[in-house]
């Protein structure tokens, strides 16, 4: 059973995977690198800057 689809907090919104910890959006000064170094996890890039293209 899944419940959790989604975590806010006051660093940046994750999107619960099967693959795990996906970063939807960022706050403040927070990158998914740092976020990744303050959890201890590997999280996926899904921010806009992720998905656009470079220069855009």
């Amino acid at each position: 059973m899944r419940c959790v689809t989604r975590i806010y907090t006051d660093h940046a919104v994750f999107d619960v995977t099967p693959d795990g910890l996906r970063v939807r959006e960022t706050f403040g000064d927070n990158t998914v690198d740092s976020l990744a170094a303050l959890t201890g996890l590997n999280l996926a890039d899904a921010t806009d800057a992720a998905a656009s293209p470079e220069g855009v």
